[in-house]
């Protein structure tokens, strides 16, 4: 999962349909959870645009998401991408699913523009 649009799945991972569950989780690892999502969901649930529960992250690590981090080439590649999508952290997540070859998994189809395998959800 590298990546989900600057959040959580909207849909528990439980109620994917066999596809989607294939996908998401790769062989012997699981879905992987951006620190860019993790940042911008804290940033929401800050400026009060966002509920999480209180221990949302611990919840998302017992379920098998993966964390991804953030690297400096990550950082780089996601001022050199083309301006289809504005949003820093979205930007952070297509260098990410660009660099590892993952998928990401969103609701927003403009992230498909900048070259990445999308699974709509």
């Amino acid at each position: 999962m590298c990546a989900r649009d600057s959040g959580i799945p909207r849909v528990p991972v439980s109620q994917y349909n066999r596809r989607e569950k294939e996908t998401v989780y790769r062989e012997r690892t699981g879905p992987d959870f951006s620190a860019a999502s993790v940042w911008g969901l804290e940033l929401k649930a800050a400026k009060g645009e966002l509920r999480l529960p209180r221990h949302w992250l611990d919840a998302a690590a017992d379920t098998g998401f993966l964390h991804l981090n953030i690297t400096p080439l990550h950082a780089c590649q996601s001022v050199r991408l083309p301006w289809h999508h504005n949003d820093p952290f979205d930007r952070l997540l297509i260098a990410q699913v660009r660099e590892l070859h993952l998928q990401i998994v969103t609701r927003d189809a403009v992230i498909g523009t900048n070259g990445v395998s999308i699974l709509a959800v």
